[in-house]
């Protein structure tokens, strides 16, 4: 039987990029780790009358983080960072939250109730092995361009107009 892999040090620029990112909101951050349990985030009707659309730290979701936890928070499209001092704590975001997320910035409101903001899986936790393609990076098809998606909040590692 094979031995499990020791989980890998996430690499110096991994950590640098995720540090610039949540930086430009909370400058203190001094480091980024990943949650080690899940999260359970009740959003109330307080929570969701606001009206933050496309604010990665005001949003409804980040105001039930804030109101639960007493942390700042940044939610994006699909991760979420919990800043405890000069700690960001990294958690995954699911596909029910995401659409929520989407209605909220396109003015249609935060549906309360409790969602999970959950711990990274195994495969995104910091420093997991990516899987390498064997194929001498050789494409055998084409991707048909992604459809940008209009009205709802920016990816927080894509470069924004001043």
């Amino acid at each position: 039987m094979a031995k499990p892999r020791k989980p890998r040090k996430p690499s110096p620029a991994t950590i640098q990029r995720m540090l610039t990112v949540v930086r430009e909101f909370y400058p203190e951050v001094k480091r980024v780790v990943d949650a080690t349990e899940d999260l359970p985030v009740e959003v109330t009707p307080r929570d969701a009358a606001s009206k933050a659309v496309r604010n990665h730290k005001e949003c409804a979701l980040a105001a039930a983080c804030r109101r639960i936890t007493q942390n700042k928070a940044i939610i994006s499209r699909s991760r979420a960072y919990l800043i405890d001092g000069d700690v960001a704590v990294r958690y995954e975001i699911g596909s029910a939250v995401t659409r929520e997320l989407t209605s909220f910035d396109r003015g249609a409101g935060f549906a309360t109730g409790t969602y999970l903001l959950r711990k990274p899986t195994e495969a995104h936790v910091l420093g997991a092995p990516h899987a390498h393609r064997d194929d001498g990076g050789q494409h055998t098809g084409t991707r048909p361009a992604p459809q940008p998606i209009q009205g709802v909040r920016v990816a927080i590692n894509t470069k924004r107009d001043a």
